[in-house]
């Protein structure tokens, strides 16, 4: 089970997380000395009898936005850090905005800094809390009071997260193997490691597998699955794998990229999508608007064209294209964030129908019925309805 933080900056999120792993996320030496995350941090909490859950810790400052967003790809659920002193800010709206996006539906809230505050300020920001979740797509979660400095609420905040937990269905491991990656790094002795979150399949031992979208072919030597050694990982799972190929450069294999069976290195720079504009918009999607693009781990930049001359209106749904500046892996229900061509807003976001779409064609009323068809995880469904168009 892999689940993230949320919430705005300083409200405790990597100290909550060390308070519940003893696992520091913060790696860099920046981060260290600015007291301040600025990248993606990763820790492991092996339940007893149980699994192992994986945390992906995500910087809160609205800077680092664009390395957050990186993190929420193949989430199972999110952990929601709100500080008891500032109560709902910013980043956590935008957090909250990215998760729901992304299909998230299950949180949990961690009130931190509660020895900073009365009891009547952790009443008040608890209902604050729920009546915004209440009228959001997350089913409502308990709001659980912390402090990391004294120590209480931890462990009602661990019995809510092994609830969560027990209750979690893992997702079947079908399908070619495919992984988003999110770190590459060379370690002495060893070569090339990447890391990265599995959306499909499994892998093992002495596969071989394609670096998407440059195609190069590497060998896997060593697995490490949710932080242990094994000989085989599978849909869900957070892997370390060690790599071995010829001229592994970390730029073709870094953050940005996938890890992909051979029968699924078809790059496309070109796809048709269901997109929603966010309602806090002031204006339509307009044909050609240029945006950023944020898929699995990859940011760039794209050109919108909807489809059928509809233009999505604020807080609406449409069929659009996007011509993206360089070739990524997309597949079908493949979701993602969009901002506005000067990044410093989420404009939206959406879901990957048709990854291999033809340029030609969009303007015909019989595009989008097909899409409309095509837009079902039911195989039969969407045959039987592409069959009517």
């Amino acid at each position: 089970m892999i689940i993230a933080t949320a919430g705005h900056v300083d409200h405790g999120k990597t100290s909550l997380v060390h308070a519940l792993t003893g696992v520091d996320t913060d790696r860099l030496a920046e981060e260290k000395a600015r007291g301040l995350s600025i990248d993606l941090g990763f820790a492991y909490w092996p339940l007893k009898d149980g699994p192992i859950i994986g945390f992906v810790d995500v910087p809160g400052h609205e800077r680092f936005l664009r390395n957050m967003l990186a993190g929420v790809a193949g989430l199972d659920a999110a952990l929601l850090v709100v500080a008891a002193d500032d109560g709902l800010m910013p980043q956590t709206y935008q957090h909250l905005t990215v998760l729901s996006i992304m299909g998230v539906e299950t949180v949990v809230v961690a009130l931190t800094k509660c020895d900073l505050v009365t009891d009547i300020r952790i009443e008040n920001v608890t209902r604050a809390i729920k009546k915004f979740l209440s009228a959001s797509t997350f089913a409502e979660p308990k709001v659980v009071p912390v402090s990391t400095v004294r120590g209480f609420g931890l462990e009602k905040l661990r019995s809510e997260i092994r609830a969560l937990s027990a209750d979690f269905q893992p997702r079947p491991s079908v399908g070619n193997f495919r992984m988003t990656i999110d770190r590459a790094f060379q370690m002495h002795g060893t070569g090339l490691v990447v890391t990265g979150t599995v959306s499909s399949g499994t892998v093992s031992n002495g596969d071989r597998l394609k670096l998407m979208p440059s195609g190069q072919e590497v060998r896997v030597r060593t697995i490490h699955a949710q932080n242990e050694v094994g000989h085989k990982g599978t849909t869900g799972q957070r892997l370390g794998l060690n790599v071995t190929g010829t001229k592994l450069d970390t730029q073709f294999s870094g953050r940005g990229n996938w890890l992909v069976s051979g029968a699924l290195n078809l790059p496309t720079q070109c796809f048709d999508a269901e997109v929603v504009l966010r309602g806090i918009e002031t204006n339509s999607l307009k044909t050609w608007t240029n945006v950023h693009l944020h898929i699995g781990t990859a940011q760039l930049m794209a050109r919108l064209k909807p489809i059928d001359k509809k233009e999505p209106e604020p807080g609406s749904k449409g069929f659009a294209q996007l011509i993206l500046k360089r070739p990524i892996s997309a597949l079908f229900g493949d979701r993602f964030i969009l901002r506005n061509a000067s990044a410093d807003r989420i404009i939206g976001g959406g879901r990957v129908i048709d990854p291999f779409a033809e340029k030609r064609g969009r303007r015909q009323r019989e595009r989008a019925l097909r899409l409309a068809a095509l837009n079902n995880p039911e195989t039969v469904y969407a045959l039987r309805k592409l069959l009517t168009v």
